[in-house]
């Protein structure tokens, strides 16, 4: 059956490969003001893409619009001689899922990454909880995504 007026979600191409342009995802980097404890990642200077409008740039909140399973990404440059940084993913604004933490005693650049399973209009959030991050804003070492998986 032909359909007219539709709207194409999902294709399928002659080799069997499947995309969905319209997942909903973000990958934000290069961000500033992200300097003290307590301080959530927002504010970033290059949205590589927003796909679906879900991540707020200036809260730096990321809300789910579908229960489901997403991936999640998220890396700090520490500043160089500063000592430890660790940052947290949080759901909800709630205790941390997942942590990440570098040493400071050279440019470090750790990273985190994560399934969760999610359900609509929960949010996520990256949060510093202690340290010095690279500020000068020209590293694309210090950046948060999502991806809806399905």
């Amino acid at each position: 059956i032909l359909q007219t007026n539709s709207t194409e979600r999902m294709r399928i191409d002659a080799s069997g490969r499947v995309t969905m342009p319209y997942q909903p995802s973000f990958l934000a980097h290069t961000m500033t003001g992200f300097n003290s404890s307590s301080t959530i990642m927002k504010n970033f200077v290059t949205m590589q893409h927003n796909t679906g409008g879900h991540f707020n740039n200036s809260t730096g909140y990321f809300t789910a619009p579908v229960a489901g399973k997403y991936l999640v990404n998220s890396g700090v440059l520490v500043a160089t001689g500063t000592g430890r940084l660790e940052f947290n993913v949080q759901i909800n604004s709630g205790s941390p899922y997942l942590a990440g933490n570098g040493t400071g005693t050279t440019y470090d650049g750790p990273t985190l990454s994560g399934v969760f399973n999610l359900s609509a209009n929960d949010t996520i959030r990256v949060i510093l909880v202690s340290g010095s991050p690279h500020s000068n804003g020209n590293h694309p070492n210090t950046y948060f995504g999502v991806t809806l998986l399905g």
